[in-house]
């Protein structure tokens, strides 16, 4: 039994998410994923059905059969399984022939639950998350902006990982709880954790190293997002930290770009309204670090002041 995105996942896959916690329930403000209960078993899967869709060399489509739950998507990963997940509730995977386990699970984790979580109201977004006493913290940004290193820097401040890559944002709002490994680069994790040289098994094989700083399987308030900027060599300032609030349509616009969205799972205009609507009270800022560096210290104090949880930052000041 596992836990993820507010699921309670009942698995013959061996899976790397937490063991399933009955005492970490969504909260009653959200409805979104109240009672979810998801199987995942091996079986085969019919190839009769077209998958006219790809991300990448993946394949998916999606269809409806008879009866109450009998919507389907299917999912070609070549080399490594085709998945059918039918309905909301039932995940079936076949391995293609000499699969590693491991390789099916990644999949089931970074891409499969990220598809089953669109069969519900859920706003997802690409980025990482923390919680502290207060509630939730979100960052996103464009790829290479240190989301998860800022996610991870913040553990050094009392804070555990909620999630990272996949932030499922329920009614409330609401974090569900996701997986909270973070990857790190060579360097942020020699910073952080240790020696990478020392750490082949937990290397991605492309260019990151995963790291389990200290999650935690319970659903968290949001607080507030941050949106992680490189910095502009060419402005002005540029020696300094700079945390500003984006309101109106630009703070609309920033969380529009990082948006997970499937073509053909997902309505635009619905998103749009769902994000809005959800999204409209939580207080958003732009983050740019200097182009030299700053203080790691400074920057945590200036994200957790920001973020309206200053109890902890006392404790690194």
């Amino acid at each position: 039994m596992y836990t993820a995105f507010g699921m309670q996942i009942s698995s013959e896959v061996r899976l790397l998410l937490p063991v399933w916690n009955p005492a970490c329930i969504v909260p009653e403000a959200s409805s979104d994923t109240s009672a979810w209960h998801v199987d995942i078993v091996y079986g085969k899967i019919p190839r009769d059905f077209e998958l006219p869709h790809a991300i990448g060399a993946i394949r998916y489509g999606m269809g409806n059969g008879i009866g109450i739950d009998s919507k389907w998507i299917g999912v070609d990963v070549p080399s490594v399984a085709r998945y059918q997940i039918e309905g909301i509730s039932r995940i079936v995977v076949e391995p293609a022939p000499g699969a590693d386990e491991k390789r099916i699970a990644l999949f089931i984790c970074g891409l499969i639950l990220a598809f089953l979580l669109k069969q519900r109201p859920i706003i997802t977004l690409h980025g990482s998350a923390v919680v502290g006493g207060g509630g939730a913290l979100v960052f996103i940004g464009a790829q290479g902006s240190g989301k998860s290193t800022m996610a991870a820097l913040l553990t050094s401040a009392g804070y555990r990982i909620l999630c990272d890559d996949i932030i499922p944002i329920a009614d409330g709002p609401v974090v569900l709880p996701g997986v909270s490994h973070v990857k790190l680069l060579p360097d942020a994790f020699e910073l952080l954790v240790g020696n990478p040289d020392e750490a082949a098994h937990l290397f991605d094989g492309v260019d990151k190293f995963h790291a389990d700083l200290g999650g935690t399987t319970c659903a968290a308030p949001l607080c507030a997002i941050f949106v992680l900027e490189p910095a502009d060599v060419y402005a002005q300032g540029v020696g300094q930290l700079l945390v500003e609030p984006i309101t109106g349509m630009k703070k609309i616009r920033a969380l529009l770009q990082h948006v997970s969205s499937i073509k053909g799972l997902d309505d635009g205009a619905e998103q749009f309204l769902r994000l809005t609507k959800r999204l409209s009270s939580v207080p958003v800022y732009r983050v740019v670090r200097p182009a030299c560096g700053c203080d790691r210290v400074e920057l945590i104090s200036r994200i957790i002041k920001t973020g309206a949880i200053e109890e902890v930052c006392d404790e690194i000041c």
